[in-house]
């Protein structure tokens, strides 16, 4: 529906040479959705880019197989015109908007009916 890019920082504790950053590249990359990785071995950071919400638990169960320990994981979403919120909320003030609408067709529909 919108060309909402997400991104996801997670801090890795172990890594420790280009091997490392490669392995977490490769295996961040297989996730469904993810397009792209980037691996600070400095920052102890892996920051991955997706078009679609990946969940956490899954992540940590990647980095986790690697031998690996997430210590954190950061959410940065980042929606058209650079508004910042979550999906749930958008969705649910569409819900009230489409409610109101409805309400206003169903009135001028009366009044049209009455004259």
């Amino acid at each position: 529906m919108f060309d909402k890019k997400i991104k996801k920082v997670i801090t890795i504790e172990g890594m420790m040479c280009s091997h490392c950053q490669m392995k977490v590249e490769k295996s961040l990359l297989e996730l469904n959705g993810v397009s792209k990785v980037k691996v600070n071995l400095k920052d102890k950071t892996a920051t991955i880019y997706s078009t679609k919400i990946i969940n956490n638990d899954d992540i940590k169960k990647v980095i986790t197989k690697l031998d690996y320990k997430v210590i954190d994981i950061k959410d940065n979403n980042e929606w058209p015109l650079g508004k910042q919120f979550d999906e749930l909320s958008y969705y649910k003030r569409m819900k009230n908007s489409i409610k109101f609408i409805k309400m206003y067709i169903i009135v001028l529909n009366r009044i049209n009916f009455r004259n």
